[in-house]
């Protein structure tokens, strides 16, 4: 009796083995498996969407490093303009102090003649500052747009 209810256990064991291996091919293994295609999938999309962000990122940041380079060589070359222009305003200054000093000391024909000459030339120097504050108004008009862009 002892070796029939020993029987019945084990067969019972294996019985309620079979039973839960039968449970996990047929419901737990099924479900596990399409719960892992849909993370493979989830991972795939995330993957792709870290890859595409990583990607803008670091086109971003050659796009700052280009306008930050522009800008820097733009203020360079704008502070070289403001320097020349305000060494020809100097000159100019000087130019027309010796121009009035000499018109003083010179008679009403000779100074029409002389004044007009020297009218000639500052008027080619008043022609270059103006190209020069033209160059300098297009330079911040070139910043402001890009800063406008970025």
């Amino acid at each position: 009796m002892v070796d029939e209810e020993k029987y019945n256990q084990e067969v019972n064991k294996v019985k309620n083995q079979a039973n839960e291996l039968n449970h996990l091919t047929n419901e737990v293994i099924p479900v596990l498996k399409k719960e892992n295609k849909e993370l493979k999938k989830l991972k795939n999309e995330l993957t792709e969407a870290l890859d595409n962000s990583t990607k803008k990122y670091y086109d971003q940041l050659d796009i700052n490093a280009e306008l930050s380079e522009t800008f820097t060589k733009n203020g360079a070359e704008l502070a070289l303009i403001k320097v020349k222009y305000q060494n020809l305003e100097k000159e100019n200054k000087k130019l027309n102090d010796k121009l009035s000093d000499y018109l003083k000391k010179e008679s009403e024909e000779e100074k029409e003649d002389k004044a007009k000459v020297d009218l000639e030339r500052l008027k080619e120097e008043d022609m270059e500052i103006g190209a020069i504050s033209e160059k300098i108004k297009r330079g911040k008009q070139e910043n402001i747009q890009r800063i406008k862009i970025s």
